[in-house]
């Protein structure tokens, strides 16, 4: 069973109303590459070297932490996913629902929804006032879902995506850059009510 909050799927819908692919086809990845990659268009959806879990967090937007008691070969076993939709079908269907679905069918991924209290972080301003600064214009490329930019060409520098953090690491050290990384405006007024004044 995998168990995932109700807060994070919502309505769960009938199996029958659900969008499916024209032709899909999940092989077994056996190229023992370190990295996953994805080429979206609408209509087309290509993944290779993504685990289960990896699918499962991308089909319903859910951070890891939420998915629990999920089997050990969902981070081990590896696949590779081509699929086409019946008409320019937008990205955001097609690795949302549409990957739902194409999981239900080929795995009968089977999910249990339930609440459950969580310890969280608080998110506090330190002593010397908040550091932050305003993103300053074109240091970064604005991404699209239904017309992604191509691959990097090997040996060439990752492009910067606008809100879309990225993750480095050099031995036991980590760092995370930003450009134009937004906070809803929801939750900043939420975590306002906690700062010092």
């Amino acid at each position: 069973m995998f168990c995932m909050a109700r807060v994070c799927l919502g309505q769960t819908q009938s199996p029958n109303l659900r969008p499916a692919f024209e032709v899909a086809s999940i092989k077994p990845n056996v190229s023992g590459a370190e990295r996953a990659l994805v080429q979206a268009v609408p209509g087309r959806l290509l993944m290779q070297n993504f685990a289960m879990q990896a699918l499962i967090l991308l089909a319903y937007g859910v951070p890891a932490y939420r998915v629990m008691g999920e089997p050990s070969w969902t981070s081990s076993e590896h696949y590779d996913i081509q699929a086409k939709a019946d008409g320019n079908v937008p990205v955001r269907e097609m690795e949302g629902p549409m990957l739902q679905a194409l999981l239900t069918d080929r795995f009968q991924l089977a999910l249990h929804r339930e609440t459950r209290q969580l310890s969280v972080y608080e998110l506090r301003v330190a002593k010397g006032g908040m550091k932050l600064k305003q993103s300053e214009a074109g240091r970064c490329v604005p991404y699209s879902l239904d017309s992604p930019p191509p691959p990097p060409t090997p040996g060439a520098s990752a492009m910067m995506f606008c809100g879309f953090p990225r993750s480095r690491m050099d031995g036991l050290r980590r760092t995370l850059d930003g450009v134009e990384v937004r906070m809803r405006r929801r939750e900043m007024k939420r975590r306002l009510r906690y700062l010092p004044r």
